[in-house]
């Protein structure tokens, strides 16, 4: 862990670089958005792309033995880092969000991957205000005024309750098969766009977080390295935790949960669900 030690000597660095990019992306989004389509026929803005190469450049000045893999970088995409550690970026999480002007609805991801899991990860809300990062075992929340406060999970002390967290892009029919297994839990769903439902997830008495569409990894990377800090578990279908360094770094569906909420065999069933 000597690297992340070096990532934690550089914490205030870190979140300079992406503070800047969050700054750049708000002048963009405040004054004119460019938009673009890329290959696979998902947009891209002119703000993605100057969040990708001010990220990029600063970490690449900090660190410049540690590979970066970029959403918007179809060379690092196509050539996976040959290393046991990597940076895995989205410049701009909910880029549809961030063209209609949805201020809570896009974010940008930064996760260090060692090993295949996410050990460190900063998260940045940038028309909120807010930053979040892991820093020696413990989640701290950044706001525009320099108040940095530690995250502490709120658990949910009512085991009959149900607090789902899905995606903008789940279908009510997926939802509602998932929520059958619940028939007997008080049930709230939430819908929350982009990786921001990692912070809601730690900050409010939320149960699970259920992914019925597929992601990238550079989606989720950074979330999930706040939720290791608590001991929260990311699984992929087959019950194993979410690992990092895949072939098109693709995820499949997948389930957040609280590590203490549900026994084994009824976090199997849920999974199932997906």
């Amino acid at each position: 862990m000597l690297m992340l030690e070096k990532l934690y000597d550089n914490i205030d660095n870190i979140l300079g670089v992406v503070t800047n990019a969050a700054k750049a992306v708000m002048e963009i989004y405040k004054t004119k958005i460019e938009v673009g389509i890329k290959p696979d026929a998902t947009p891209v803005t002119n703000a993605d792309i100057i969040s990708h190469d001010i990220i990029c450049q600063g970490l690449l000045s900090l660190f410049p033995e540690i590979p970066i893999v970029s959403e918007e970088s179809e060379i690092s995409i196509k050539s996976p880092p040959n290393t046991d550690f990597f940076w895995l970026l989205d410049p701009i999480d909910g880029t549809k969000n961030f063209i209609a002007k949805y201020d809570a609805g896009f974010s940008i991801n930064l996760g260090f991957i060692d090993r295949g899991v996410p050990v460190f990860g900063v998260l940045c809300l940038p028309a909120l205000g807010e930053l979040y990062y892991t820093l020696r075992g413990n989640v701290f929340k950044l706001c525009d005024n320099f108040c940095v406060n530690k995250i502490i999970p709120k658990m949910l002390a009512e085991t009959s309750m149900l607090n789902l967290i899905v995606s903008s892009r789940s279908s009510d029919l997926e939802i509602d098969r998932f929520l059958k297994a619940f028939d007997n839990y008080n049930k709230k769903v939430m819908v929350i766009p982009s990786a921001i439902k990692y912070c809601y997830f730690l900050q409010t008495q939320s149960s699970i977080i259920a992914y019925f569409v597929k992601t990238y990894e550079w989606d989720s990377a950074a979330g999930h390295a706040l939720l290791n800090t608590f001991g929260a578990k990311v699984l992929c279908k087959t019950g194993n935790e979410l690992k990092y360094g895949k072939p098109g770094f693709k995820n499949n569906v997948m389930m957040c949960i609280h590590s203490n909420m549900y026994d084994a065999a009824t976090v199997h069933s849920l999974l199932e669900l997906l």
